[in-house]
C-alpha cells in the first residue's frame, strides 16, 4: 500500500479535530441532571444513606465494576471527589476508544471516511450521554476496545497467514468503497459523501441535544439555599417588667425565623433529586437540607404537625395548589376566637422554573400577636 505524503499531515490533524468536537460536546453534556443510575453509584462511592435510611439503590459487587470503583478511587486522590470529577473519568475514557477507533482505521480507510465512521461512532448524543455519566458503562466499553485491539494485533502478527477471506463473496465490495488503497470511484465518493453529511447531521444533533439539558430541580434548590427567609416579627413596645422574658421569646423566635425551612418533595423518594440536593449544597458551602417526601408531607397535613416554615417542590403546579387549598382551609370551622390564636399558613415566595414549581409557606400571626 502507497502512503500519502499528505494523508500522514491531515490523519494526526483529523484526530485532533475529532478529540476537540468530542470534548467540546462532553462539555453540553457534563452538568446535566443526575441520574437515578449516577444518584445510586454517588451514594454508595461515599457510603450514604438518603435521611438513615437503606440507599435506594443496592451496589451490585462484581468483577467489572471493582475495577472501575478501585480505578475510580485513585482517581479521585489525584483530581478531588465530585460528580464532575467522576464524569471527566467516563470522558476520559471515551477519549481513548477515539483513540483506539483512529489507531485501527488509519491505515484502512482514508481520512475522510475514517472521520466519518468515528464521528458517526462516537458524536451521537447516546456514546456522549455516556461519556459524561457517572457510571462505569464507558470504562467497560473501553476495557472491550482493548481486548479487541489485543485481538486484531494478535490477528496482524500470527495469524494473518493461517486466516484468509480471499473466497469469501461479498454482497457489497466494502473494499473498493472506503479503503484508501482503493481507486476513485463514483461509488467511493457517493459513499464519502453520504457519510459526510451524516456525521455532521449526528455532530449537530448532539451539541442539540446537550445544550438543551434539563437541570430544573438544580435550579430550584439553589434558589431556596440563596433565599433570605429571615423576616423579623413586629412586636409591640413591651414593659419593663416583662423585657426580660421578651427577650428571651424574641431570641428563640430569631433561631427560628434563621432556621433551614423543611423542604417537601411531592413525589415519591428519588435517588436523583437527593443526590442533587447534596451537590448544590456542597457547592454553596452549606448544610444540606433534610428533605421529605408525599407521604410524610400528607401525614403531617392530616395530624396538623406542619413546621412553621416549608418549602413544597412539586412537578406540577396541581398539586401545589390543593395543597394550598387545604393549609387555607385548615381553619374553616373554627370559631372566631379559636381562628385569633390559630396559627395560619400563608404562602410567602413562588418560584417556578420550567415544569417544577416551589412555594414558601410560613405561619403568620393572628390580630392578637399570638402565633
Amino acid at each position: 500500500m502507497k502512503s500519502n505524503p499528505q494523508s500522514k499531515i491531515l490523519k494526526p490533524l483529523s484526530l485532533i479535530f475529532l478529540l476537540f468536537v468530542y470534548l467540546l460536546l462532553c462539555s453540553q453534556f457534563i452538568l446535566k441532571q443526575v441520574s437515578n443510575a449516577e444518584a445510586s453509584n454517588y451514594l454508595n462511592f461515599f457510603q450514604l444513606s438518603p435521611n438513615g435510611q437503606t440507599p435506594f439503590v443496592t451496589y451490585r459487587s462484581f468483577f467489572p465494576n471493582n475495577i472501575y470503583f478501585g480505578s475510580l478511587k485513585l482517581w479521585a486522590q489525584v483530581f478531588g471527589a465530585t460528580l464532575t470529577s467522576f464524569r471527566s473519568f467516563s470522558i476520559l475514557c471515551g477519549a481513548f476508544i477515539i483513540f483506539i477507533l483512529f489507531f485501527i482505521f488509519k491505515n484502512k480507510l482514508d481520512t475522510k471516511n475514517m472521520l466519518s465512521l468515528i464521528s458517526i461512532s462516537t458524536l451521537n448524543p447516546i456514546f456522549i450521554y455516556f461519556a459524561t455519566d457517572f457510571d462505569s458503562v464507558m470504562a467497560l466499553l473501553l476495557g472491550m476496545f482493548i481486548i479487541y485491539s489485543a485481538i486484531l494485533l494478535l490477528y496482524q502478527l500470527k495469524l494473518k497467514e493461517l486466516i484468509s477471506f480471499r473466497h469469501r463473496r461479498h454482497l457489497i465490495n466494502w473494499r473498493s468503497i472506503i479503503l484508501e488503497s482503493a481507486p476513485p470511484s463514483r461509488a467511493k465518493t457517493f459513499f464519502t459523501l453520504i457519510s459526510s453529511i451524516f456525521a455532521i447531521i449526528i455532530i449537530i444533533s448532539t451539541l442539540l441535544v446537550g445544550l438543551k439539558q434539563d437541570v430544573s430541580i438544580r435550579k430550584i434548590f439553589t434558589a431556596i439555599y440563596q433565599s433570605d427567609r429571615s423576616e423579623q416579627v413586629e412586636v409591640s413596645q413591651p414593659s419593663q417588667a416583662n423585657q426580660s422574658n421578651q427577650a428571651n421569646q424574641s431570641n428563640q423566635a430569631n433561631q427560628s425565623e434563621k432556621s433551614t425551612p423543611a423542604v417537601y418533595i411531592t413525589q415519591t423518594p428519588s435517588a436523583s433529586i437527593y443526590v442533587e440536593n447534596l451537590l448544590v449544597a456542597k457547592e454553596l458551602n452549606q448544610t444540606p437540607i433534610t428533605l421529605s417526601w408525599q407521604d410524610t408531607l400528607d401525614r403531617s397535613i392530616n395530624t396538623k404537625n406542619l413546621p412553621t416554615k416549608f418549602w413544597i417542590v412539586s412537578f406540577k403546579d396541581q398539586q401545589i395548589d390543593d395543597i394550598q387549598k387545604s393549609l387555607s382551609n385548615q381553619n374553616s370551622s373554627k370559631t372566631e376566637s379559636a381562628k385569633k390564636d390559630q396559627a395560619l399558613y400563608q404562602e410567602i415566595e413562588s418560584l417556578k422554573i420550567d415544569d417544577i414549581s416551589a412555594k414558601y409557606f410560613k405561619i403568620t400571626k393572628g390580630k392578637n400577636g399570638h402565633v
